[in-house]
């Protein structure tokens, strides 16, 4: 790091070696930030990499959607393709036919009734979707005091997450769970 003149003295050696130390330890500082650095940008890598994949996937299902001929056909694609990006086993799509819902696919058939009466009862986890018009997520809905049971014990986790299908006024004409 340095050099000394002959004669030395302990003032000079103490300078040099103090002049050292600070030096090795910016440069362990350095390698340490570029360390950091380093794990950063492969985080990042790896997450834009998983959103790329996710973005292939949902871009290669939306392909598939426009080459299908009628509801009934898309209904099973648009679900499992949520259910795959929500990591969901279990999950229903419902279409409003006049004043009711219908079950148009089921990913955990048996649970539910394949129409449902409109308007639903307030208590319901349908009844809160139709009040707010918002969807909403229920962390564990075994656990969850809001809504009345729909005596359905087959779930596979207990999480719930509800979202409507609106047109332009508000009109909710269907639903994904």
């Amino acid at each position: 790091f340095d050099y000394l003149s002959k004669p030395v003295t302990q003032e000079a050696v103490t300078k040099v070696v103090k002049a050292a130390s600070r030096i090795k330890a910016l440069e362990d500082d350095n390698r340490k930030y570029r360390e950091h650095l380093e794990e950063l940008v492969e985080q990042r890598t790896r997450r834009i990499s998983e959103y790329s994949e996710r973005l292939k996937h949902i871009a290669n299902t939306t392909r598939q959607f426009a080459i299908c001929g009628s509801l009934e056909e898309l209904a099973p694609r648009i679900l499992h393709l949520f259910a795959h990006n929500m990591n969901a086993k279990g999950g229903s799509l419902f279409l409003r036919n006049g004043n009711h819902l219908e079950l148009l696919h089921a990913l955990d058939p048996g649970h539910q009734n394949g129409f449902m009466k409109l308007p639903p009862p307030p208590d319901s986890v349908l009844g809160k979707l139709f009040s707010t018009r918002e969807g909403f997520f229920v962390t564990n809905i075994a656990e969850d005091t809001t809504f009345k049971s729909s005596g359905w014990t087959g779930y596979k986790d207990g999480s719930l997450l509800v979202l409507p299908f609106q047109i332009e006024d508000g009109t909710i004409q269907g639903v994904v769970t």
